[in-house]
């Protein structure tokens, strides 16, 4: 939303018109001082947004990405399937999150229901997996290499949950991430498959990875669900020529 300062104005008025405050407006538009605002400009209002369909009606939160998060990442925070938030938010494929984007979260009430099927509740929540190896920043030359990817595991996962490998990557003078894959394993190993091996003229290729623990359920639906069991491991990076 934006706003257009009028004559007199203050950022605590226009705060208060909206519901927000001053320190949001001043990050929402790069403001140094409270007191640098003028007659006519322009301001960006950092007003929750509406949900985009009449879904889940008015029992919805917002939520502002921070730095590096994930839709697995929002999905532990709030004990919710990945799915549930994509839903919501009409996001029709797994895709980054960008810093400072505004996500609707559907409620949770203060005594949640179990979820259909054979969801987790918070006592079976795992910790945070820790990558091993390769050492992050490590570097593998020819398309034979053997690219082993290492991590601490659960003691034991039950028969429908997984640690789910999630590898992006992006070839050499590349900005963007261009593939992602997603491995799905009850071990805490998985070797990188040959075919994501770089050809010479694009070599090197960036690597990043790393691991969660989810579980699969079936939505009320009959369609399959995947709930976070675990915060995203740190991820690590390596190149391979």
């Amino acid at each position: 939303m934006v706003h257009i300062v009028e004559e007199g104005e203050g950022l605590l008025a226009i705060a208060a018109k909206y519901g927000t405050t001053v320190e949001a407006i001043m990050e929402a538009n790069d403001l140094d001082s409270p007191e640098v605002i003028w007659e006519g400009q322009e301001l960006i209002i950092p007003v929750p947004l509406p949900t985009p369909t009449p879904l889940y009606g008015s029992n919805v939160i917002t939520y502002v990405v921070k730095e590096g998060e994930t839709l697995i990442d929002v999905a532990v925070r709030f004990k919710l399937p990945v799915e549930t938030i994509m839903k919501a938010n009409d996001i029709p494929e797994p895709r980054t999150l960008q810093e400072g984007e505004v996500l609707i979260i559907p409620k949770v009430t203060p005594s949640p229901t179990p979820l259909p099927g054979p969801s987790p509740t918070p006592s079976e929540f795992y910790p945070r997996p820790v990558l091993l190896s390769p050492p992050d920043g490590a570097v593998y030359k020819g398309e034979d290499a053997v690219i082993m990817l290492n991590w601490t595991g659960a003691s034991t996962l039950k028969e429908d949950e997984w640690y789910v490998v999630r590898v992006r990557y992006r070839d050499r003078n590349a900005e963007d991430w261009q593939g992602e894959e997603h491995f799905w394993t009850k071990g805490t190993s998985w070797r990188i498959p040959s075919y994501l091996a770089p050809s010479p003229e694009i070599a090197p290729r960036l690597f990043k990875w790393d691991v969660t623990i989810v579980c699969k359920t079936a939505s009320p639906e009959g369609k399959m669900e995947m709930i976070a069991l675990s915060p995203m491991s740190k991820p690590r990076e390596f190149k391979w020529y």
